[in-house]
């Protein structure tokens, strides 16, 4: 059962920080719910059908498992290995029997009784020590619906497959294993045993040695649970014929999976066995090359006869191998030596006899006696060879003062001073070739001899995509020879950990990305096997999915013309959100579905394209859909809109999903001191309150906090007055969390800011008492950085500005409660540009109004509303139509002490939140049709602190 789980008592949804491949992963609940790494599988041990009381195990969409606390403590951890990976005892909250559903209410406790809680004073942080299943340790379950029993894909491999530098998001393993998800709609486990650095058998006795530490056999399970050192590290054990015969141990009793069970295994292997380094060294004969590969080819062949003997039933598609070097790689690679001039191996690392034939100045061509050392030992030889080279002809100085080579001395090493430069590189881009054409037909050969199961994938790599050259899909070296990749740092931290020597070894790891797939690249990959999967028809029935993609947008089937037009753009590289994009601007579509009432126009297109029901913005949004192109438009921005990647991504097909969201009124709070923050739901019955939607921590100290919506999006912006910290947050589609847009430090001590929108445009209004600096500031394109309109100085200590609208125009009311003044200002934007117009100045009320907010009436007139905390004083004014003052509709006298008072409209209606902070007291009063007093409506407490409570936005079917 492929579940969400989502805490009751924060509600959000459990997440693991697992980008970097880590064993020690903590597991918080702080997940938004809709990242592939917070899916996890409900595995019964007892059996598949799981019901209230069923023994569990959970785990994650990469194969990782709720695992206790390494050290002790009954906290639980994410971890990939271990014996004692927890058992849940899963209960219905309601103690019912039966089978587990959606919507299901459960808790999970331990084998020794506790349950699984959720520390909110810890970030969030998971424990299981509770010994009662209270509300804090209740869990919704989230099933996501799938067809069929899942998929089991297996990788194993070198650093190709492992994915070296990239996080797992990016591997193509993963990307694979998403659009199998996708295509299938079948969940979809992938179990990665490909590591960096691994080899097709043990190369030395001492390789022998180590990776007998981890062999793990039916009838010697000894090391079964021995953690391997991290994929990102480059080793050469576990071999990958050792990853294959172990996997059929482990997958049943790692991850409750039969060897039977498997459906795809990703592999590859050869490179490791003769080394990359060896390979690209100009001092590596062709002979050997070629000799050595017809070894590796041979026991490549061994071992996909063990995967075909191991994995009945699984289909093998081996990746192809690409050429390193080409004639468009830029010699500067060539300064990756400097990493190792002062790093070459000791006297103490390499034998007597290597050190004696080093001395021969024709070593390089001596295979006979290089077979004797292991390939650490040559590869270390051949460093050292092509440096001193370099050195003694001159070439290393002239490498050591270039920044570039042009993209013509790159090509031919025209000039004169790389005379010796393009033989060397020559000689180089022959032996990268020389593998590659030999390692790919022979693992053709090996294909061909077993065709019913194996395929060769070929990625598409061309001399273009080769390392430095301009159109690379692999890693590099960024300024000061640093590797380009992400992980760099824990992957050297990891090394150190694991026993890297000083010197080649870790100066080997530091750049160990260089010249593996890059992001780019990695996609390359998982095209190619997208390619072999639909063209040979395994696994995936492409004509279904497709049937499915045509009754999702088109309604109907597809027609056998439109499977082989849509199956063509499949195999050319289109993606499923290429397709649709493609269906629902055609004609067809127009004449389905766009071609009717413009209200169900807009509702047709939400409806097929997000699978949901539009909401009342969206149908203000595109009043005229189907004016000229309009609609067209319209599809590209909701098919490229942030809410349909985060659903649908690029491979899945719309559907209505999880689609929470509910109509009404949500509220912010924020709780400056300690950094709590909330999104509440106000319930359709107004009498029962709210409902919380999220709960999570940011830091503290946030002063002002303003929600604002932009087209049709919903954003908040915070400021810190003591550091001019500041912040723009995008809600997520269905308001489950925020995600950050812009950060930026501005000046300090600003006491209002104040978002309003003119002519389409996004704007800030901010002002400082101290000193009555205010400003009127653009946000660009994208809400990422803004452009000043306006800025001057006022008087000093206004205590409240508020943004108003009347038609399309813009005014502020401002309102200093030290002595009672108030203003109404107009903003002008002109073709003289931005202004201010003044309506009415100098006025006054009575001092000490703590909270002054304009709303707007039944009667679409513009209200004030006053309240004064010390003595519970309170007004309703409506603004004169001349805007010159105001005029009393009604006063009276409440409590004193709240501390925030809002308005919020719903159902045509006026109404009033109120909270206040010391004692957590909250209310709702609806203001009566004649905008003089107000009725109560829901009265009750909430948790004390709320410095932050305001209507947020509203959602309108």
């Amino acid at each position: 059962m492929k579940v969400w789980l989502k805490s009751c008592h924060s509600g959000k949804y459990l997440k693991g920080s697992l980008q970097y491949d880590r064993t020690d992963t903590d597991l918080y609940a702080s997940g938004t719910g809709f990242d592939q790494m917070e899916v996890y599988t409900l595995v019964g041990v007892d059996g598949p059908t799981i019901v209230h009381g069923s023994k569990i195990v959970i785990r994650t969409a990469n194969s990782h498992y709720l695992h206790p606390l390494q050290g002790g403590g009954q906290g639980v951890q994410l971890s990939l290995w271990g014996a004692s990976e927890e058992t849940f005892i899963i209960e219905r909250a309601n103690g019912n029997p039966g089978l587990i559903t959606t919507a299901d209410i459960i808790t999970l406790k331990t084998s020794n009784g506790h349950y699984l809680t959720v520390d909110l004073r810890q970030k969030n942080k998971l424990g299981a020590q509770a010994t009662s299943a209270t509300s804090r340790e209740h869990f919704s379950l989230e099933v996501i619906e799938h067809h069929g029993e899942p998929l089991n894909v297996v990788a194993f491999g070198d650093s190709i497959v492992w994915g070296q530098g990239l996080y797992n998001k990016d591997k193509f393993t993963y990307l694979t294993r998403q659009w199998l998800e996708g295509v299938t709609q079948r969940p979809t486990n992938l179990f990665v045993f490909a590591h960096s650095g691994a080899t097709l058998e043990p190369t030395s006795a001492d390789d022998v040695f180590r990776e007998n530490q981890y062999v793990v056999r039916a009838d010697d399970e000894s090391n079964l649970w021995k953690p391997t050192p991290p994929g990102e590290v480059n080793f050469s054990y576990p071999s990958i014929h050792e990853q294959v015969k172990s996997a059929s141990i482990k997958l049943p009793r790692w991850h409750h999976v039969s060897p039977h069970k498997v459906d795809l295994i990703l592999i590859d292997g050869g490179i490791n066995d003769l080394g990359p380094v060896t390979i690209c060294s100009p001092f590596s004969s062709k002979a050997w090359i070629i000799g050595e590969t017809k070894k590796a080819v041979k026991r490549a062949r061994e071992m996909i006869l063990t995967a075909l003997k191991q994995y009945p039933h699984a289909k093998i598609l081996i990746t192809n191998y690409y050429q390193i070097i080409s004639r468009f790689s830029n010699p500067l690679i060539l300064k990756v030596l400097y990493l190792f001039r002062d790093n070459f191996p000791t006297d103490a690392d390499l034998s007597a006899s290597m050190i004696a034939v080093s001395a021969q100045p024709d070593i390089a061509m001596n295979e006979e006696i290089l077979n004797n050392f292991t390939l650490e030992q040559i590869e270390d030889h051949h460093i050292a060879l092509l440096y001193n080279e370099l050195k003694q002809t001159g070439l290393l100085e002239k490498l050591e003062e270039l920044e570039e080579i042009t993209e013509e001395d790159a090509l031919i090493a025209s000039s004169d001073q790389f005379a010796s430069l393009k033989a060397i590189k020559e000689q180089m881009i022959a032996n990268c070739q020389t593998f590659a054409e030999k390692m790919n037909e022979g693992l053709e050969e090996i294909a061909q001899e077993f065709s019913e199961r194996v395929q060769v994938v070929n990625c598409g790599y061309s001399e273009k995509n080769a390392v430095l050259a301009y159109d690379t899909a692999l890693w590099g070296l960024a300024p000061f020879l640093q590797p380009e990749d992400p992980v760099r740092a824990e992957r050297f931290a990891d090394a150190i950990r694991w026993g890297k020597k000083v010197g080649h070894g870790r100066a080997k790891t530091k750049i160990a990305s260089l010249g593996h797939p890059h992001v780019k690249g990695a996609r390359k990959y998982a095209s190619g096997i997208r390619y072999t999967l639909q063209s040979s028809g395994w696994i995936v029935d492409m004509n279904g999915h497709i049937h499915l993609i045509f009754k999702q947008i088109l309604n109907r089937t597809a027609t056998e013309h439109d499977i082989h037009t849509i199956r063509s753009h499949f195999l050319g590289g289109s993606t499923v959100k290429d397709v649709i994009l493609q269906l629902a601007t055609s004609n067809e579509f127009w004449n389905s579905f766009i071609n009717v009432d413009e209200r169900v126009a807009v509702e047709n297109l939400i409806n097929h394209l997000l699978g949901r029901k539009p909401r009342e913005y969206e149908y203000r949004k595109w009043p005229n859909i189907r004016g000229g192109e309009n609609w067209k438009n319209t599809v590209k921005e909701i098919v490229g809109s942030i809410e349909y990647q985060e659903r649908f991504g690029e491979w899945k097909i719309p559907s209505p999903g999880r689609n929470r969201i509910e109509q009404g009124v949500y509220l912010f709070q924020y709780k400056e001191h300690e950094g709590t923050v909330a999104l509440d739901h106000i319930n359709a019955n107004l009498e029962t309150g709210t409902s919380p939607i999220w709960r999570h921590h940011w830091t503290k100290n946030w002063t002002i906090v303003q929600p604002f919506t932009f087209q049709g999006v919903n954003y908040l912006a915070g400021y810190k007055a003591h550091s001019g910290e500041f912040f723009i947050d995008q809600y997520n589609f269905d308001f489950d969390g925020t995600k950050s847009v812009w950060t930026q430090t501005w000046t300090k001590n600003w006491s209002i800011l104040q978002p309003f929108q003119m002519k389409d445009k996004q704007f800030l209004f901010g002002y400082r008492g101290r000193d009555g600096d205010f400003f009127i500031d653009e946000l660009n394109n994208g809400l990422q950085g803004t452009n000043t309109k306006l800025s001057g100085r006022w008087t000093t200590g206004w205590s409240s500005v508020s943004p108003f609208y009347i038609g399309d125009k813009v005014y502020l009311f401002g309102y200093r409660s030290s002595d009672g003044k108030y203003f109404i200002d107009q903003i002008r934007w002109d073709d003289k540009g931005f202004g201010l117009t003044s309506y009415s100045s100098g006025k006054r009320w009575s001092k000490g109004y703590s909270i002054v907010k304009p709303f707007y009436g039944t009667d679409g007139k513009v209200y004030i509303f006053g309240y004064r905390s010390s003595d519970g004083h309170y007004f309703i004014d409506r603004l004169k139509d001349d805007l010159s003052a105001t005029e009393s509709h009604g006063s009276g006298d409440w409590t004193s002490g709240w501390s925030s008072i809002s308005p919020f409209y719903r159902d045509g209606h006026v109404y009033l939140f109120g909270y206040q902070n010391k004692d957590g007291k909250v209310f709702i009063d609806k203001i009566n049709a004649n905008h003089n007093k107000s009725e109560n409506v829901m009265y009750k407490h909430w948790t004390t602190g709320w410095t932050t409570v305001i209507p947020a936005f509203s959602v309108e079917e």
